[in-house]
């Protein structure tokens, strides 16, 4: 039986020296592999850039014997939602003739890298974020994780491939909530309305592509219930 990718498990792994960053990235890939969902990610980081990320985080433990303790997501994997900017990585929002190369790392992304973090990939997403079903990409409709006879669900159809099935826990994960960029977009209702005054183009803002849309989303999550309207799309 596979170990847990837990965030809190790898981490106690980690700091007990029970296990690499090399070590933990290369059951990850294998658990990829293995999975053969190509629909999951829109770009996926190649192996040999993954690998030598984690060597470098491994080579500085060596040097630095309280860096893992200093950086609180060292080793961890993680994807990114394909609408959110890598530096060098397309951006698609799940929309090819929207695709271009990132220039800049999206601030969350940054972050996430600083602390340790381990990037894989971009993950699919129903085309600009307006489903919640995810099976409106072109890339690809992504397996469910726990029964393949249904649809994966959510605008982050990818991000639900890669991290949340049992037996396909392609990305480490919190108990409760999932880590970085590509977390749950809506909890209990949405409703998105089309702005027929902004017909230009989407933008980006903060390194997050930006669909020109009137967004009021309703959540009722952690027993609290918040009104946001937003500019764009999520």
């Amino acid at each position: 039986m596979r170990e847990s990718l837990e965030i809190g498990s790898v981490r106690t792994r980690l700091l007990a020296r029970t296990i690499t960053a090399t070590a933990l990235i290369d059951q990850v890939l294998t658990q990829i592999r293995e999975w053969d969902d190509p629909a999951i990610w829109i770009f996926s980081a190649s192996n040999s850039v993954v690998r030598g990320r984690a060597r470098e985080l491994d080579a500085l433990a060596l040097t630095d014997p309280r860096a893992i303790e200093k950086m609180p997501l060292f080793g961890i994997p993680f994807a990114v939602k394909d609408n959110i900017d890598v530096a060098g990585m397309p951006t698609t929002a799940g929309c090819p003739a929207f695709a271009y190369t990132a220039e800049e790392t999206a601030p969350v992304v940054a972050h996430l890298i600083e602390a340790g973090a381990i990037l894989l990939g971009k993950t699919n997403l129903d085309e600009f974020a307006t489903g919640l079903v995810g099976t409106r990409s072109p890339y690809g409709v992504p397996r469910n994780p726990f029964d393949a006879r249904f649809i994966p669900g959510g605008s982050s159809s990818g991000s639900a491939g890669g991290r949340r099935g049992r037996p396909s826990q392609l990305c480490a994960r919190h108990r409760h909530r999932r880590i970085g960029p590509g977390s749950r977009c809506f909890q209990q209702h949405c409703r998105a309305e089309a702005n027929p005054r902004s017909p230009q183009p989407p933008r980006r803002r903060s390194g997050v592509p930006v669909a020109r849309l009137r967004l009021d989303i309703y959540i009722d999550g952690w027993g609290r219930s918040h009104r946001v309207r937003c500019g764009g799309g999520i």
